[in-house]
């Protein structure tokens, strides 16, 4: 019941990566860390992602100057939140995808094996004056029976180690993006990123991310100051290989008419998306 976003490589599909947007909620630094623990939480300002109502805006191309279709562009948009305290929130997920290696907003996106989402969230009601935001994900896995690997700031993490309540910060780099987890199944690896700066208000403000597991998920945190009005964030999923280029990922929602010639009829692109709507 949350935006939830699947995503294989077609070139092997024994296993699925899952993301799911899961919860927002408010935290105060007490150990001045600048990230995220679980005994840190306002416990009056959780709210779930699966109180909101999305709306699809359909599928967008993307083009250059030259009108040439390069990528896929859509999006979730919130269109009532149950919850009372945040009745006035927007919450909007844009989704780009595109054919080839290419940048936007300064971000690098790696074609086809990529997809990067802007988080949009505005009207954030607070319940402190002095507590900053957090957005958790949870990653998980399917089609499998072997359990992949857990790789964070490049060390391996043990999965049946509950560590909710110590949790770490995520800090390894590579290029403009932080990688934030990666599930390695055989030599195949489902990864999460996020740039390590967001926009609040206008102005560019620093962003950093912590973890823990649960069994054999995985909860992901994103921390970002205090702001007035408007938030904005750009995390990435994808897959990659640790000895070839990954193959394509596969959308069974992306109508192929949205395929140019110039795009060789089996890349099918990215990501299955599944949003349950819940309402009051």
């Amino acid at each position: 019941m949350v935006l939830h976003f699947l995503f294989w490589n077609t070139s092997d599909p024994s296993i699925v990566y899952h993301a799911k947007f899961v919860q927002m909620m408010e935290y105060i630094d007490s150990n001045g860390d600048g990230i995220f623990q679980y005994n840190e939480m306002v416990p009056a300002s959780v709210l779930a992602v699966s109180a909101i109502d999305f709306s699809f805006s359909g599928f967008e191309n993307i083009t250059d100057n030259d009108g040439n279709v390069i990528g896929i562009k859509f999006s979730f948009n919130s269109t009532n939140v149950s919850d009372v305290r945040q009745s006035n929130l927007e919450l909007d997920v844009v989704c780009y995808l595109f054919f080839e290696d290419s940048e936007i907003n300064g971000i690098a996106v790696n074609g086809l094996t990529e997809l990067k989402f802007t988080i949009v969230i505005k009207n954030w009601k607070w319940v402190r004056d002095d507590s900053d935001l957090v957005v958790r994900f949870d990653l998980t896995w399917s089609n499998t029976t072997d359990k992949p690997r857990c790789r964070a700031n490049s060390e391996e993490v043990d999965m049946q180690k509950n560590m909710e309540g110590n949790e770490k910060k995520l800090q390894s780099r590579t290029q403009n993006k932080y990688r934030c987890m990666e599930l390695v199944h055989d030599k195949q690896i489902g990864y999460f990123d996020y740039v390590s700066t967001a926009i609040a208000d206008g102005q560019t403000v620093s962003t950093n991310a912590s973890y823990a597991t649960y069994g054999d998920l995985l909860r992901v945190y994103f921390t970002y100051p205090h702001f007035e009005n408007e938030l904005i964030h750009d995390p990435i999923i994808g897959i990659a290989s640790e000895t070839e280029e990954a193959g394509d990922l596969i959308s069974q929602y992306i109508p192929t008419d949205y395929l140019t010639i110039s795009i060789i009829v089996i890349v099918v692109i990215i990501v299955a998306i599944v949003v349950k709507k819940i309402r009051s």
